[in-house]
């Protein structure tokens, strides 16, 4: 049971953004490359089942009694192992796999608005688990490739991809590159 005047939105809207993803990956979507097929382990109730629970929790994430707000500061116990720096980006990449797992336009027009809200265009982090940022671009890109009825301007979303990449390449980011490839901070580079 969902506690409403206690939110995590950070929590609530990553688990939608799972309880989505998973639920596209159990209908069988996939995106418009040679790379994606559709997976084996299709099964439309569970996919269901799945959807239903992320719409729940972005539904939470969202409208909590309490207030938007990182997990730590409902749960001040996790403050030294979970401590979000925002949820903007959490609400963001729920509302995108939301639109794509329940081929919605609304929640796609609610992900772009809250890139727009929470300015996270133009941002050079590191993809990690408490920013995601760096990935919603890409997917954006993928989705509105995949799904065009949905919206959004997929010249947009491939230029700032490509600009957080080519910013990473060109030594103009928080990120870096291994010897090998591998993006990291600038901090583990140093380690």
């Amino acid at each position: 049971m969902l506690r409403t005047n206690s939110p995590g939105t950070d929590a609530a809207a990553q688990a939608s953004a799972a309880f989505s993803a998973c639920a596209a990956l159990y209908s069988g979507l996939s995106f418009n490359t040679s790379l994606s097929s559709p997976a084996s382990l299709q099964n439309a109730s569970y996919a269901t089942t799945l959807l239903a629970h992320s719409e729940a929790l972005y539904t939470f994430a969202v409208n909590a009694s309490g207030g938007q707000t990182e997990y730590q500061n409902s749960v001040p116990a996790v403050a030294d192992a979970y401590a979000s720096s925002t949820f903007g980006d959490e609400l963001t990449i729920a509302a995108l796999f939301l639109g794509l797992a329940a081929n919605s336009s609304e929640y796609f027009t609610q992900a772009e608005s809250y890139y727009k809200n929470f300015s996270l265009a133009g941002q050079d982090g590191v993809f990690n688990w408490d920013s995601k940022t760096p990935g919603i671009a890409v997917l954006f890109a993928e989705v509105t490739s995949a799904m065009p009825h949905l919206g959004g301007n997929m010249s947009q979303w491939q230029t700032e991809a490509e600009r957080y990449f080519d910013d990473i390449l060109d030594g103009k980011s928080q990120a870096g590159m291994t010897e090998g490839g591998f993006c990291v901070t600038l901090q583990e580079t140093l380690r």
